[in-house]
């Protein structure tokens, strides 16, 4: 069997690198909504079995190892009509019931026709419409549907609107080569697991590791964070830059700087954040409380402005990530403790983004400064500014061609997130490795 999970070889690594830099209350039993393809191409055999068999198995042997007492549901769709592409319908919705009453409706339909993989996505989804559940949602097909629109498109909808609640799975039975890239995309983005069965050994793997993660899964409730959760920045010195010259030589020379007081944000700006002020979200990942990632320096900047806030310059985030304490890594001085304060490819990150907050904060009580998502600063990029910085309160070159990320991202490695590495970058860059931060100046008159 062929168990596609999160991130785990470079084929896959090539899929979403690819990808991503192209454009409370629950109920303590659990929540698995199936979605099960009933188009024509369902009737196609695999091995001694029809694909659509493959699938009644799938349900039947995952429904019957379930923990007990868990609520089944049945999205079907292209089960009734020939050429309707909308021809879906939940036709059992949340409850508890016995294995042959879920059995038997998989066996009162045949596929049929054609309908649409994204609006049955969409359809089944709807049942966490005036609720606050969580539910495991098991797409079944072959992604063979002649009638899908922009599926990735779609499942990113779901995510947006029902964020965490919304736990996606897919099994793909014998899937079409040049469909499977799109499927696997979608899945990914979504932090969702993707299983294959390409053959009929497939199946029972397929099934023990779809029961595993569906009994093993845990509601993850997102962290709030608002645009007042900012940390004060004391006024005063400190060195900027590094002489050690086995480190990259625009990190040279270190240099006294003092800055006044200021205020920067405890957490890298989320995704919630970001659509509440812009109206979207560009972010690759998906999930309320994780970074937004995929933005411009402009869009940051206009964030920024729009909350009345500012980018940091590179000095005031430089000073923040030292934490007082002058650390070499946003927290700690100690790689044997890196685990503990900061995502990266060294640390466990999996290649992903993950929530703000989750790991230490530094001496200052701010978060995430190594790793996690790139911060763009306000600085324009020179060479040697450095050497010819005022000390104090340097706003950097009055103008370049690149601006100025800071802090690593994801999958970083140790040398690339030290509290002194810079990486100059087009401003235009969108990728998903880069968000950022606000800072704010304290007023004249507050007593600092």
């Amino acid at each position: 069997m062929r168990v596609l999970k999160l991130f785990i070889s470079a084929t896959i690594f090539f899929v979403i690198i690819s990808g991503c830099f192209a454009v409370q209350g629950f109920a303590s039993e659990k929540s698995i909504m199936f979605i099960i393809d009933f188009s024509n191409s369902m009737n196609q055999m695999l091995g001694n079995k029809s694909k659509i068999d493959i699938a009644r198995e799938v349900v039947a042997n995952t429904i019957d190892k379930i923990e007990a007492g868990a609520k089944i549901g049945l999205t079907f769709y292209g089960h009734r009509e020939k050429d309707k592409c909308d021809d879906i319908e939940i036709v059992m919705p949340l409850q508890k019931a016995e294995k042959q009453t879920f059995s038997q409706k998989m066996s009162d339909y045949k596929p049929a026709g054609n309908a649409s993989t994204d609006l049955a996505l969409k359809k089944a989804a709807e049942i966490l419409n005036n609720n606050e559940d969580y539910v495991n949602f098991v797409l079944i097909t072959d992604a063979s549907n002649k009638c899908e629109k922009d599926l990735y498109k779609s499942a990113r909808e779901v995510r947006q609107k029902y964020d965490y609640r919304f736990n996606f799975y897919t099994v793909l039975i014998s899937p079409d080569k040049k469909e499977f890239p799109k499927y696997n995309f979608a899945v990914k983005s979504l932090s969702g697991q993707l299983y294959a069965i390409d053959s009929v050994i497939d199946i029972k793997n397929t099934i023990e590791s779809l029961v595993s993660s569906i009994n093993s899964y845990k509601p993850y409730y997102p962290k709030t964070v608002t645009n007042n959760d900012m940390v004060l920045i004391p006024a005063g010195e400190f060195y900027m830059g590094t002489d050690d010259r086995t480190f990259d030589p625009i990190e040279r020379p270190k240099h006294k700087v003092y800055l006044d007081a200021f205020y920067i944000d405890k957490y890298e700006v989320t995704q919630k954040q970001y659509y509440e002020v812009m109206g979207e979200n560009p972010s690759f990942w998906l999930g309320s409380d994780l970074p937004v990632d995929s933005v411009s320096w402009k869009e940051a900047k206009t964030f920024c402005e729009k909350i009345g806030k500012r980018l940091p310059t590179e000095a005031e985030w430089e000073k923040a990530a030292k934490g007082g304490t002058n650390d070499k890594w946003a927290g700690t001085s100690d790689m044997n403790k890196l685990e503990e304060y900061i995502w990266i490819h060294d640390t466990g990150a999996n290649m992903k983004t993950h929530p703000v907050g989750l790991r230490k904060p530094n001496a200052y009580g701010v978060y995430d400064m190594s790793g996690n998502v790139w911060e763009w600063v306000s600085d324009w990029y020179g060479e040697s500014y450095y050497s010819k910085s005022p000390e104090k309160n340097p706003q950097g070159p009055e103008k370049g061609f690149m601006k100025i990320l800071r802090g690593g991202n994801w999958d970083s490695h140790i040398y690339e997130v030290r509290t002194t590495s810079r990486y100059p970058k087009n401003p235009d860059a969108k990728y998903c490795n880069n968000g950022f931060r606000c800072a704010k100046s304290v007023e004249p008159n507050e007593n600092r």
